[in-house]
């Protein structure tokens, strides 16, 4: 079952939407639409009859990236080698090598990533998956620190995302016959999924609620503390359009749970799942792909408040990456989740992290085999420690797709503690250790477009900007993403540009970056984010007050001009010119005299921090341009605040 999968319950939903008026002309019509069977069958037919070579190329190509999202890898195998053969190029190659990676068959990829390093040398990326490749194997081949068996209530469809429930039962995500509705998913042949609940030691389960589970695909559940609350996904149809992935909420009453409600945060058009509650259910933790992310799947979290859960924050990008991040789970101060970032064993892999006393995020850490493998594996739980037997660290659930082929299953585990004479000792020079760097440029996104005063919604990737690390400059590929190999214990200054923005600049250092034997290939994310050039556009600077007929720079608004500062410092050829407005009140030569000692302060300010006086401008500009329209003696204080207010403009 691929509901697991990002985008691909919102790719099935774009096929019931589109195909039933559409007609699919040709393979790559049928692929581009997501109908990947079909695309399959048009495309294999279409392959046979063409003599064109760069054709043939890339139909095997598509063919082979169809069969991976059916999770059919043998056969993306075979098509991946015609269209290496066909000279589609080494991406076919690449490609190739991950899918072995995926089958475990690691040094048959490591040899692949050797030619494709031979022809590439500067290529971090190949260099990542090898490592990642020669660090499964040792893990394969040491003493493993869990024992994990498939539960008995699995079935030969798909089970997956356990949650712990109240009486010691556990609530999981399956498609197996007895789900809700008559209708098959299309790209499964099975039902839509519904959640279940079963005991811990039973083989038979039930449906869990028949007013939570509906003819949709739900999954991925989680529950308040109490388990009165239940928040979970359900991806259906919209009227009239695509159909996308949201988060529901449901309550427990006497007679069972209320009608579901999507929560307030969740927008039309984009995906969200996998949620869980976190900090006596005043967090909630979940995946999205939404705008101004790192590229895929994003971990976020939202706040509890007395009016709702506030807009969601993206978690650290320490933890999110340009691949997909998914299936959070906070168990004590640690939180796990799964991403398929590069590095990995194969597909999705299980990663742990906790914050640091700064409120920061450590760099995420792999668990061993045999909790990860060359296939899915997420959506871990941990049971209730206080019951624990001897001998065992930790206990819960995850699901992985390891035993078959499109088919997921739930396991438990259980964490040993080690005994003395058994331990391996891993002599650190024989580990190589490698660090990389991933930088992500971008740019705000505002809520009105072009309008730097309105309010920022999010981030959109820059494609093509250059990065200079350490005086050597590459380029961001087209979703602003560059990976390099660095050095342990060493400084590193970053800086980014691209005509029609300004620059961002970065520093650090990987002194404090631990060598841990079991997990020798670390990443560390960095952001560099570069403000759009508005040439002769007024922007207005927050939180800059005076004292009433004053002109002085607060302390509470050097903040902000230091901000302004740092900008200037680090993009030299910028002029600006700093205005200052006053309210409606008061005469106007008064006004005008105030505003132009305000702005002078202000540019000032900018002198004493190094700013060049030549690269400085001040106008006061009095009463005489108001954003708030409303007639002087009915204005609110709100508005009269709103035109008081300090602004910069980039002159040249």
């Amino acid at each position: 079952m691929n509901f697991k999968k990002a985008g691909i319950v919102l790719a099935f939903f774009m096929v019931i939407a589109c195909t039933f008026t559409q007609k699919m002309r040709d393979g790559e019509m049928a692929f581009e639409y997501k109908h990947y069977q079909q695309a399959i069958t048009m495309l294999s037919e279409e392959y046979a009859q063409t003599r064109i070579p760069e054709i043939k190329a890339k139909k095997a190509f598509l063919i082979a990236e169809a069969y991976v999202l059916n999770d059919e890898l043998e056969e993306a195998l075979t098509w991946y080698r015609k269209a290496y053969e066909d000279e589609f190029g080494d991406i076919a190659l690449a490609k190739f090598a991950r899918v072995l990676k995926r089958l475990e068959r690691y040094e048959g990829a490591i040899k692949i990533y050797d030619s494709l390093l031979a022809k590439d040398q500067s290529n971090p990326g190949y260099r990542l998956e090898k490592s990642a490749c020669e660090r499964a194997i040792r893990w394969q081949s040491s003493t493993p620190e869990y024992v994990i068996e498939a539960v008995s209530f699995n079935s030969s469809n798909s089970d997956y995302a356990p949650v712990l429930y109240e009486n010691g039962q556990i609530v999981f995500t399956s498609d197996r016959p007895t789900a809700t509705g008559e209708e098959l998913y299309a790209w499964t042949g099975h039902k839509y999924a519904d959640l279940y609940i079963t005991d811990q030691n039973k083989s038979s389960s039930v449906n869990f609620s028949s007013i939570i589970n509906s003819s949709e695909n739900e999954g991925s559940i989680t529950f308040s503390s109490d388990f009165s609350t239940a928040i979970f996904t359900r991806c259906g149809l919209e009227e009239g359009g695509d159909g996308f992935c949201k988060l529901y909420t449901s309550r427990k009453r006497r007679y069972g749970w209320t009608e579901p409600t999507i929560l307030e945060f969740v927008l039309d058009g984009y995906n969200y799942m996998h949620p869980t509650l976190a900090n006596t259910d005043s967090i909630l933790i979940f995946s999205a792909q939404i705008e101004g992310g790192q590229g895929g799947y994003d971990l976020y979290y939202s706040l509890l408040s007395e009016y709702g859960w506030d807009r969601p924050v993206a978690l650290s990008n320490r933890i999110n990456t340009p691949d997909d991040e998914k299936f959070p789970y906070l168990f004590k101060d640690t939180l796990y989740f799964s991403s398929n970032k590069q590095g990995g064993m194969g597909g999705l892999d299980i990663y742990k992290t906790w914050q640091m006393n700064n409120g920061d995020w450590v760099n995420s850490q792999f668990l061993p085999v045999p909790i990860n493998s060359g296939a899915d594996d997420f959506g871990i739980v941990f049971e209730d420690q206080a019951a624990l037997e001897k001998g065992t660290l930790k206990k819960g659930y995850f699901s992985s797709s390891r035993n078959a082929v499109n088919k997921d299953d739930i396991f438990s585990f259980k964490e040993l503690i080690p005994v003395e004479d058994t331990i391996e000792v891993i002599v650190e020079e024989e580990i190589k250790f490698e660090l990389f760097l991933a930088i992500r440029v971008v740019e705000n996104q505002y809520e009105k477009e072009n309008d730097p005063n309105s309010d920022i919604v999010g981030k959109t990737p820059i494609g093509q900007a250059l990065v200079t690390v350490n005086g050597k400059t590459q380029e961001t590929d087209a979703n602003g993403n560059l990976i390099m190999q660095i050095n342990f214990n060493s400084e590193y200054q970053l800086a980014a540009g691209k005509p029609g923005y300004l620059r961002d600049i970065d520093r650090f250092n990987t002194n404090e970056v631990i060598k841990d034997p079991e997990d020798p290939i670390k990443t560390i994310n960095r952001e560099l984010v570069l403000g759009k050039i508005f040439v002769g556009k007024e922007i207005v600077l927050e939180n800059i007050y005076y004292d009433l007929d004053k002109w002085f720079i607060r302390d509470d608004a050097k903040p902000t001009l230091d901000s302004l500062a740092r900008i200037m410092a680090i993009n030299p050829f910028i002029k600006i010119q700093l205005g200052s407005h006053t309210d409606c009140r008061g005469d106007v030569e008064y006004n005008l005299d105030l505003s132009h000692k305000r702005a002078k302060s202000a540019t000032d300010y900018l002198i004493e921090l190094g700013i060049p006086r030549s690269r400085l401008r001040a106008r006061g500009f009095g009463k005489g341009v108001l954003i708030e329209k409303c007639a002087c003696e009915t204005c609110t204080e709100e508005e009269h605040q709103r035109n008081r207010r300090t602004t910069f403009t980039i002159l040249e």
